[in-house]
C-alpha cells in the first residue's frame, strides 16, 4: 500500500490553488520557522586553508596533465619547460592563473566553493509534510487551530520525499570537504567551482532537525531553488479540521472537483466524547472520478 503524507494548511487562496493547479510552494530556508534550519558546522580557518591548498594542488595537477596529453608541439614544450624552471608551488600556480587570464579565462577559486555552501543553503526550496495527520500541535500551528485542512499525498515517486533525521542539539551536521561533490559552472569568461546539490553531506544537513521537532514526524522534499513546483504524487485525501465549518468544506470540495482530482477521500477530525482524544473518520463517500 502506498504511503500517505500530509500537508497541514490553513484555508486561503494559496491552499485553494494547490488543489486547483496541483502545484505547491517549496519555501526558502530563511522563511521557515526553525532558526536552525540548514545549519552546518562552521568551517575552521585551518580547515578552509587546507581545503584551498588541496584544491589549488588539484587544479595545477590537472593543468600539467592536460598539457602533457596534448599533441607534441613547440608551445607545449615551452610551457612545460617553463613550469619546470619555476621554484615552489605558489609560482607555478600563479603561472597557470596568468596562462588562463591571457586567454580570456578566469580560473575558478576554491574560496568560491566555500562561499557556495552558504548560498546553496539559502536558495534551496523545502516542502514539509508529515506522516501523522492527527497531531494536535500540528493542527494548531499549521492548520489554523483546526479550522483548516490536511491534504493527503500518495503515490509519489521514490525519493521525492524523505524522512527528517532528528538529532540532539549538539550534533550539528558538517560539510565533508574531503569527499564532496562539486560542479563547475562555466560562464563567458570565467568558471566557478560550487558544491553540488546532490552532495551527500549537504543533503544530510538539509534533512536534519533537533529532537525538539520530532513531534512533527516530518518528511521533506528538497529542490535546488525555492519556488512553485508540480506536486509529486496525487492528492488522495482531504481531512477537515475539528473546527472547519461547512462553508469552508464546500469551498474545498469544489476546488477538488475543479482541479479534476479523482478518488479523493474526504475525512474529518472528531473528538471522543468526554475525552481529549481525537480520531479521524470518513465524512462522506470517496469523491468519484470525473466523466465526460
Amino acid at each position: 500500500m502506498s504511503k500517505t503524507l500530509y500537508k497541514y494548511r490553513s484555508l486561503n487562496e494559496n491552499t485553494k490553488n494547490i488543489l486547483l493547479d496541483n502545484k505547491i510552494w517549496y519555501a526558502s530556508i530563511p522563511s521557515l520557522n526553525d532558526p536552525n534550519e540548514g545549519l552546518v558546522k562552521e568551517i575552521t580557518s585551518h580547515g578552509a586553508e587546507d581545503f584551498i591548498k588541496k584544491t589549488k594542488e588539484s587544479q595545477l595537477s590537472g593543468f600539467i596533465t592536460g598539457l602533457s596529453m596534448q599533441k607534441d608541439d613547440p608551445e607545449k614544450r615551452r610551457l612545460l619547460k617553463r613550469l619546470e624552471t619555476l621554484k615552489g608551488f605558489d609560482r607555478k600556480y600563479r603561472f597557470m592563473v596568468s596562462f588562463y587570464q591571457q586567454r580570456g579565462r578566469r580560473l575558478s577559486n576554491a574560496e568560491g566553493f566555500l562561499d557556495s555552501i552558504d548560498l546553496m543553503i539559502r536558495n534551496v526550496g523545502i516542502l514539509s509534510l508529515s506522516e501523522n495527520p492527527l497531531n494536535t500541535l500540528m493542527w494548531s500551528h499549521y492548520g489554523d487551530n483546526h479550522k483548516g485542512i490536511a491534504i493527503g499525498i500518495s503515490d509519489f515517486p521514490d525519493g521525492a520525499y524523505q524522512p527528517i533525521n532528528y538529532v540532539p542539539p549538539g550534533e550539528t551536521p558538517e560539510i565533508n570537504l574531503k569527499g564532496y561533490i562539486s560542479v563547475v559552472k562555466m560562464y563567458a569568461n570565467y568558471n566557478t567551482l560550487e558544491i553540488g546539490f546532490n552532495d551527500p553531506s549537504l543533503q544530510t544537513a538539509l534533512r536534519t532537525k533537533t529532537n525538539d521537532w520530532m513531534y512533527e514526524s516530518e518528511w521533506r522534499g528538497v529542490k535546488e531553488t525555492y519556488g512553485l513546483y508540480p506536486l509529486e504524487g496525487r492528492i488522495s485525501e482531504v481531512i477537515f479540521g475539528l473546527n472547519c465549518n461547512e462553508t469552508d468544506r464546500e469551498v474545498i470540495r469544489k476546488a477538488i472537483d475543479d482541479g479534476n482530482h479523482s478518488n479523493v477521500l474526504f475525512k474529518e477530525i472528531c473528538r471522543t466524547p468526554n475525552s481529549y482524544d481525537l480520531f479521524i473518520r470518513n465524512c462522506e463517500p470517496t469523491f468519484p472520478s470525473k466523466t465526460d
